[in-house]
């Protein structure tokens, strides 16, 4: 979920694997 790629997909990545906490927190901090 941490790979080098455009947010948004990034974002939909984490949004899929939402037992990943940690890469959603992530995503949420990227759109902030």
């Amino acid at each position: 979920a941490f790979l080098p790629q455009p947010n948004q997909l990034l974002i939909a990545d984490c949004l899929l694997l939402k037992e990943d906490l940690s890469c959603h927190i992530f995503s949420i901090i990227l759109i902030i």
